[in-house]
């Protein structure tokens, strides 16, 4: 498995995520595939720029910008700027060691364009035990895989040591949907594009200790867990798509289905004040004898 952003939506189709199947977030658009290839030369020289800062509005420097196989780097003060002749849809990346990739979906014209972007630390690597089950959890998110279920990507070798990475975002956060990659629209396995809501997304992460990205082995697959904002706990359907973004096509692809899934406590109380959440209100409830009631601990969608 490489680095994923995975995306969970709302359709009317059921879509999810196959393990088996995986992209490779590369900065680098070639020039004659996915979006690079329809842009249009305008012959009119025109300048794309912007600021880059953290979640707490700080510069951040020397992050990579990336709009297909031009490259620059910010400042100090986290300004960048690069020209251009090219006009149409495409996706300008940005990427910095330790931070969440941003890849940011833009319209040139034949006028100067300016872009923000806001980047996001990513959890710290845990390191995990390649011949025994895996089972990593940060975030809400989880990851489970069988022991020696990893190669090294694009090769057959199989991986002798991992750590892993899940950075999951709320959609429904004004901040967290900044690092949203791309349009609110996906294609379907029918080559349609469609519109799309999110009830979650994700970075997932699996290397070597050489920093060298893992894959999985042909046939294996693991199940990834992403959390439901309790905001979307009670209007959240029991099976939903999961996508992926593709960055060298610009766009979510649709990749297969998630189902809804309620992490619960059980526990007995006696003469105690009782908080309940239960679709995303807190309900104080009373108990003069002894009670057993179970408690919603969260709610996900899982996807094998």
């Amino acid at each position: 498995m490489k680095n994923y952003f995975i995306l969970v939506f709302l359709l009317l189709l059921i879509v999810l995520f196959g393990c088996t199947s995986s992209i490779v977030v590369n900065p680098v658009t070639d020039s004659n595939t996915g979006f690079f290839k329809k842009l249009v030369d305008t012959n009119q020289n025109y300048s794309i720029s912007g600021l880059v800062t953290d979640e707490s509005f700080n510069a951040v420097s020397d992050v990579e910008v990336y709009f297909g196989n031009i490259k620059t780097v910010t400042d100090k003060y986290g300004n960048y700027s690069f020209n251009t002749n090219l006009s149409g849809k495409a996706i300008l990346s940005f990427l910095k060691e330790s931070f969440v990739p941003i890849h940011k979906s833009i319209v040139l014209g034949e006028s100067d364009l300016t872009l923000d972007a806001v980047l996001f630390k990513e959890n710290n690597f845990v390191k995990v035990d390649l011949n025994k089950n895996i089972n990593a959890e940060m975030d809400k998110a989880a990851l489970r895989a069988s022991a020696n279920s990893f190669v090294i990507k694009g090769t057959d070798t199989k991986a002798i040591d991992a750590q892993v990475s899940l950075t999951s975002f709320d959609p429904t956060s004004e901040v967290d949907v900044q690092a949203f990659p791309g349009d609110f629209e996906g294609e379907l396995k029918t080559g349609e594009v469609t519109a799309i809501e999110s009830f979650g997304f994700a970075k997932v992460q699996v290397e070597n200790s050489k920093g060298e990205k893992l894959d999985l082995a042909k046939g294996e697959e693991a199940t990834l867990k992403i959390p439901i904002s309790a905001n979307q706990i009670q209007s959240s359907p029991e099976t939903i798509p999961l996508w992926y973004f593709d960055e060298v096509k610009g766009t979510w692809v649709e990749k297969g289905i998630a189902k809804k899934l309620v992490i619960i406590m059980s526990v007995t109380m006696r003469d105690r004040l009782i908080q309940l959440l239960h679709g995303g209100t807190v309900i104080k409830l009373w108990r003069t004898a002894e009670t057993f009631y179970s408690k919603i601990l969260s709610v996900v969608y899982s996807a094998v």
